[in-house]
């Protein structure tokens, strides 16, 4: 009877602790970036952080999610930055495509990336340009309609290759 025990207790202990330090990492992850958010001197900066936020709670708790996404979008709106607002516009339709394998999470990041791409393309913000288009692409490629991703990324190959950076970090 012991060495059942034994057994199952290693099971819990190697199959549990994973999780457990994940959760404990990801607590300190957001602790530190409402700190970091608190302690933001500008709107466009808070803005980032709640995006970062937004993006964090998605598969933890979509409510607080939906919430600080909210807030990335309400803080670079106040800065009047039209950057942070294609920013925030990016992140937020990033925040959904993580959870991608819901109809209406697509719908709802493609309405954010064609929001964020009007916005950097009346402001001649081209890496901007290039990121929603990338991320258009993708969730073309999610719904699947190949066609119509493949022209996106072609499109953002084309406006990328204005900016004079070759290494775009989406």
């Amino acid at each position: 009877m012991r060495p059942a025990i034994t057994r199952i207790l290693f099971f819990v202990l190697f199959t549990g602790s994973p999780f457990y330090l994940c959760a404990q990492e990801m607590t300190r992850l957001i602790d530190s970036l409402l700190k970091v958010y608190a302690g933001s001197a500008t709107l466009e900066t808070k803005a980032e952080k709640a995006g970062l936020l937004g993006q964090y709670y998605m598969s933890v708790d979509p409510a607080k999610a939906e919430t600080w996404g909210k807030k990335a979008l309400e803080d670079a709106e106040l800065s009047r930055n039209r950057k942070a607002i294609a920013k925030a516009n990016i992140d937020n339709g990033y925040r959904l495509s993580l959870m991608s394998g819901k109809k209406e999470n697509i719908a709802s990041a493609i309405v954010f990336f064609e929001e964020s791409y009007k916005i950097a393309r009346k402001n001649n913000l081209y890496e901007e340009m290039g990121r929603s288009l990338i991320f258009l692409s993708a969730m073309n490629r999610q719904i699947p309609d190949a066609d119509k991703a493949l022209n996106l990324a072609s499109q953002a190959v084309s406006v990328l290759s204005n900016t004079g950076n070759d290494s775009l970090h989406c």
